[in-house]
């Protein structure tokens, strides 16, 4: 028992002396992410906190609001050029999509949108043009009149979409220019657009592309030239920079 006991002991002391002899191992640090310069984070009304991004400086703020399912990132293309043209480009996320808290809840985004017009504010804006693709194009049009918004934009918007209505009412309530777009083959949202510029007072500005593309991607394939200068003329009529 001994002899054993001796060996067990020994073999003890050749692993001590073993691990002594090896050199330090530092551990190392994991890279913490850095949110990209414009981030910041505000609150909605109900207490929910979002992320938005501010690209640019100036007294115009462009607000753009995203179709459902999608984050802001759809949008950063369009927003970094209207920066450079000198405008306060703020993109934000909804609730539950992207680094934004709360449960994804498209009826709840009036909230949402409301909040982000306030942030624009709070961060120097003394004028605002709601830009909203899709379903965020229907959220541009019905809060356009209560947040004071100096123009809007929209592209392939709705008039309808998870109990937000877009009633003729509230389109001729839209005193604001207006600049429209869809395209021709997106028939649904091509419809609503159409019925909001025949039903909408002016000044109003109305393109309907050919093809099929939807929301952002009009800015982003075969018709992108065109898009992007309608916008830049529209904005520099009626809300410069």
């Amino acid at each position: 028992i001994s002899i054993v006991f001796l060996v067990f002991v020994l073999a003890l002391s050749g692993c001590g002396a073993s691990l002594a002899n090896r050199p330090a191992v530092t551990p190392t640090a994991t890279p913490t992410a850095t949110p990209q310069p414009g981030t910041f984070y505000f609150t909605t009304s109900d207490g929910v906190t979002l992320n938005g991004w501010i690209l640019g400086q100036g007294k115009t703020a462009l607000v753009f609001s995203n179709g459902k399912g999608f984050s802001m990132q759809l949008w950063v293309t369009v927003a970094q050029t209207m920066a450079d043209r000198g405008y306060m480009s703020m993109l934000y996320d909804y609730r539950g999509v992207g680094q934004s808290q709360g449960t994804d809840n498209p009826s709840e985004r009036e909230n949402d949108l409301r909040a982000a017009i306030s942030a624009a504010r709070a961060h120097g804006a003394s004028k605002v043009v709601l830009i909203g693709s899709s379903f965020g194009g229907l959220l541009a049009a019905k809060l356009a009149v209560e947040g004071h918004a100096e123009a809007i934009v929209l592209v392939s918007a709705a008039l309808e979409d998870s109990g937000i209505v877009l009633r003729d009412k509230d389109i001729q309530a839209l005193a604001m220019p207006k600049l429209l777009m869809a395209s021709e083959s997106d028939t649904t949202f091509a419809y609503a657009i159409q019925h909001i510029y025949d039903t909408s007072p002016q000044p109003k500005q109305i393109a309907l592309y050919p093809g099929k593309q939807h929301g952002t991607t009009i800015f982003g394939l075969e018709h992108s030239a065109d898009s992007m200068q309608r916008l830049s003329t529209f904005l520099d009529q009626y809300a410069p920079a």
